[in-house]
């Protein structure tokens, strides 16, 4: 996963991107936070609509981007086992890009 990471282009994730699972919609893009190869990158993902939950999910998660679209490489059930809610430390409090 992490090798095809490295070939995404993150500048293509927009804020307003629909997040797709493997086995359908779970959000709109929030964020994208892209830090060092020792912070990692994440995908800020609201769930929900307006009173939901942000997630930050690990780009490594990210099988494709075709606008409007970021697709995951997996399902909704395990989404949340491996995000985590709240910005990531190394990132601190405030937006992204």
């Amino acid at each position: 996963m992490a090798e095809q990471a490295a070939h995404l282009k993150l500048d293509e994730i927009k804020v307003g991107f629909r997040v797709l699972a493997t086995d359908g919609h779970v959000g709109k893009v929030i964020e994208v936070l892209v830090g060092t190869p020792l912070e990692g990158s994440y995908l800020g993902i609201r769930l929900g609509g307006w009173f939901g939950k942000d997630l930050y999910l690990p780009v490594d998660h990210v099988r494709t981007v075709t606008e409007p679209n970021v697709m995951l490489d997996i399902p909704r059930r395990t989404l949340e086992a491996v995000a985590t809610r709240g910005r990531p430390r190394a990132f601190g409090p405030g937006g992204g890009r």
